[in-house]
């Protein structure tokens, strides 16, 4: 397989939102909580909004619906960056994905099921990094009438802990994005 072009360093102020049970716990420990299972857009590790704070809060409103929720800014800082912004990396990771998906789909009856590991966590292996960065059209989101551009959320998912330099309770009154 190819090598994978890794990025660093890397710096954000990143966004979560959580419930306030689960902030409150982070906040004391000043430690988060991994996100694991297959269903984790960009592999285990912990998820935050890149510089954008507002994401963080429409995650906790309309996505997650939550009754009581915080919102927790970090600062992040890698040194390695698996960056599926940027095109290069984009075209290497989805010709990795294809020779893993076809490798594991040539094993017949003793095939590993490689979806209960999600792709990156399986890269991960290979080729470690601290964290991983990609874009996603905002569920539901239009383009701008007369355009082809869609609102779009930048979202990262730091696998190496000690990237998160700060964590620290960001309030802000909901009406404030009404």
């Amino acid at each position: 397989m190819e090598n994978l072009k890794l990025g660093g360093p890397y710096t954000c102020i990143g966004y979560h939102g959580t419930t306030r049970e689960s902030a409150l716990k982070i906040l004391a420990s000043k430690k988060f909580l991994i996100s694991k299972g297959k269903n984790q857009w960009l592999g285990e590790g912990v998820y935050f909004f890149e510089n954008d704070l507002k994401q963080a809060y429409n995650w906790c409103t309309k996505a997650r619906k939550y009754s009581n929720w915080v919102i927790i800014k970090s600062r992040i800082e890698a040194d390695t960056l698996l960056d599926l912004c940027d095109l290069e990396t984009f075209e290497l990771f989805k010709a990795l994905v294809h020779k893993i998906e076809n490798r594991m789909s040539n094993k017949g009856n003793n095939k590993f099921e490689w979806r209960e590991l999600h792709v990156i966590d399986l890269i991960y292996r290979l080729w470690p990094f601290d964290v991983v960065r990609a874009a996603y059209v905002i569920p539901k989101g239009k383009p701008i009438p007369g355009t082809n551009i869609y609102p779009i959320q930048i979202q990262v998912c730091v696998k190496n802990l000690e990237c998160i330099k700060s964590i620290e309770e960001v309030y802000f009154d909901a009406t404030y994005y009404c």
